[in-house]
């Protein structure tokens, strides 16, 4: 018996190989991409680069994120190949297998099928991961490191966690087997349907949760506030969108047959009677594909607005090469100070160039009306206010600005104050002038504004009134410096010499490092991510695709006998599918649309984009997707149109 249960699995997999194949791609391709994601964020050389840490726990992150997606993506499309086989497993039943034969038969199959998609899924992965490793090095600007490795770790944890999917999902289907009657299984495809009910409560309450989704992602103001409400703004929506497909467009179709002027026409009347029923079937799966399609297009385009305006972004923050401040420090120390900093790099025969030396400060808080109210903590602000002196602003810019007591100027680069005073902390500052742009010279730190850097400039008797100044020495260098060793020399000379002080120091090579390796993880993050949405979207249009073709093939026949020509019947069949399947497009675009401002505020606030990036990169993104949308639409379709008029 054992032999026939075997030989019978083959066989139903042989023979639905329409069904299995796919599957079994899918399943491949994802199994390499785990392996890829996971080797990468374990790779021992990649650790030892210095931006190797960040890099490993952003790609661990999106290991665990595959992992998760699998468990929904499996069980999601194994449904269609259970609903399919399960006539053939009735079949079985009445020609004299037990129902633990049944069983066995869909061990055997779910058995094949893991062991080949493990073996070339894992084969696949340890090839294209060493092509990963060296782009993922060229893009973070280290040294190519050649060799080739298998790390078994990962093998054996993918093996691990794959199988307990994979039995997983063989527990379901002889769960859903030992309880069916053969009868039952036999007549599955047969089982009437009842019409769907609008249900208005649920549909009601699908749009409050988008509409709040919506509210949240365009209401905030600034980049922490934006950040705090992301997550709830993406919840409310993923379920605003299910409560939506599911009740909602049945509800909408429902009205749209009560209204009898349209809904008695013949195209019209064909065409939302058979969409009712599909989108019973289909409207998770629809939600699903819109939910995916949203998120391939915001990875999508974010990552690749922040990795091609890295450069920009490095330039602007650090303009220089090394930035000191200490604390409440004195001019007084300057001489000194600048001695060790020239000793320090002696050592190493380098050299500092066009020093800056000044003051500045930083400040907390948000402008409402006419009042800088001034916070703790920069989580509950909505911008960070750099303060300068007078004197500092004429030393870094040669302009001359006398401000009296109580007088202040402001520099910004785009945000707009109507007053003509601004009071901080009790007292009332007459703004004497506003500059538009930033100040040359000034590190450009502030990368949580909405509005780009706003720095209040103030006489220089007042600055003690409103924070702690800090002591900056801003200069470049005559050679590249070593981040790893060379900074650090300096840091325990100054530490050592100014023990009491509070002190910081920043350099543009450590940032360009660091940078590149959190840039070039989210870019990967975002290529292998969207590799995976894709791969499922593809194969849940497929076998909808293929459901939709066996269910529709009865209704083709019925039309064709009651007098409709060819022409009517696909032009019928066309409004259902393209219905049907370009809706969650339109969705996503519309999520993608809703979501602009959150995203772009918190990329230009937290990543210090020019603002028309990623609006550029989302137009090249949306266009790029609908292209391949329409391509597996198109691919897809044809198989659905050879069932439905096969021996038509």
């Amino acid at each position: 018996m054992k032999a026939l249960t075997i030989r019978l699995a083959k066989d139903d997999i042989l023979k639905s190989k329409r069904l299995y194949l796919p599957f079994i791609l899918s399943a491949t391709g994802i199994i390499a991409l785990a392996y890829i994601v996971n080797s990468l964020a374990n790779n021992e050389s990649l650790l030892e680069t210095y931006a190797g840490s960040y890099v490993s726990m952003f790609l661990m992150m999106g290991t665990f994120i595959i992992y998760f997606f699998a468990i929904i993506f499996f069980f999601y499309t194994n449904s269609f190949i259970s609903k399919k086989r399960r006539s053939q497993l009735g079949l079985y039943n009445i020609l004299g297998l037990s129902k633990i034969d049944l069983v066995k038969v869909v061990f055997f199959e779910t058995a094949i099928v893991f062991l080949i998609a493990l073996i070339f899924g894992t084969a696949l992965g340890i090839l294209l991961e060493k092509l990963a490793f060296l782009l993922i090095l060229r893009f973070i600007d280290v040294e190519v490191i050649f060799g080739f490795t298998i790390n078994f770790k990962v093998i054996t944890a993918n093996a691990i966690w794959f199988f307990g999917i994979f039995l997983a999902l063989f527990i379901y289907s002889a769960i859903t087997v030992i309880r069916n009657d053969p009868i039952r299984l036999l007549r599955s495809k047969e089982v009437a349907e009842k019409e769907p009910k609008a249900k208005w409560l649920i549909t009601l309450i699908g749009i409050i949760f988008m509409g709040f989704g919506y509210y949240l992602a365009n209401a905030t103001s600034g980049a922490m506030e934006s950040l705090a409400f992301f997550f709830p703004a993406v919840f409310c929506v993923i379920i605003g969108t299910y409560l939506l497909f599911t009740s909602g467009s049945i509800a909408l179709l429902k009205f749209l047959k009560s209204r009898k002027n349209y809904y008695y026409k013949t195209r019209h009347f064909i065409t939302i009677s058979h969409l009712i029923f599909r989108m019973k079937k289909n409207a998770a799966g629809l939600a699903s594909i819109c939910i995916m399609a949203t998120m391939i297009l915001v990875m999508t385009a974010s990552t690749t607005s922040m990795w091609f305006s890295m450069e920009s972004t490095i330039e602007r923050l650090f303009p220089r090469d090394m930035l000191i401040e200490i604390q409440g420090l004195d001019e007084s120390e300057d001489e000194r100070v600048i001695k060790i900093i020239d000793d320090s790099l002696s050592k190493i025969d380098n050299s500092a160039l066009d020093m800056s030396v000044f003051d500045s400060g930083e400040i907390y808080g948000t402008i409402v009306d006419d009042t800088l109210e001034v916070h703790d903590s920069i989580y509950n602000s909505s911008q960070v206010f750099t303060i300068i002196k007078a004197s500092d602003y004429t030393y870094l810019t040669d302009e001359q600005l006398d401000l009296g007591a109580n007088e202040i100027a402001l520099s910004t680069e785009s945000y707009t104050y109507d007053h003509s005073y601004l009071s901080i902390k009790g007292e009332d500052y007459k703004i004497k002038e506003v500059y538009r742009g930033n100040i040359a010279g000034l590190p450009d730190t502030n990368s949580v504004n909405q509005n780009g850097e706003i720095v209040i400039i103030m006489n220089d008797a007042d600055v003690s009134k409103i924070t702690d100044m800090w002591r900056n020495y801003y200069f470049d260098f005559k050679d590249r410096l070593d981040i790893s060793n060379d900074r650090f020399q300096m840091f325990d000379d100054l530490k050592e010499a100014y023990s009491d002080y509070a002190m910081s120091i920043s350099n543009k090579g450590e940032f360009d490092q660091i940078l590149r390796g959190m840039y070039a993880s989210f870019l990967f993050l975002g290529i292998f991510l969207g590799l995976t949405f894709m791969l499922s979207i593809v194969l849940i249009m497929y076998y909808k695709q293929i459901s939709e073709g066996d269910e529709d093939k009865g209704r083709y026949e019925i039309m064709s006998k009651v007098g409709l020509s060819d022409k009517e019947i696909r032009r019928t069949i066309d409004s259902q599918v393209i219905f049907v399947f370009f809706m969650p497009l339109v969705v996503a675009i519309i999520h993608l649309l809703g979501s602009y401002k959150m995203v772009n505020s918190l990329l230009v606030a937290l990543s210090q984009l020019p603002t028309d990036t990623y609006r550029y990169t989302m137009i090249i993104s949306l266009v790029a997707f609908i292209i391949f949308y329409v391509v597996v639409y198109i691919l897809t379709s044809r198989t659905y149109y050879k069932i439905v008029t096969k021996n038509a």
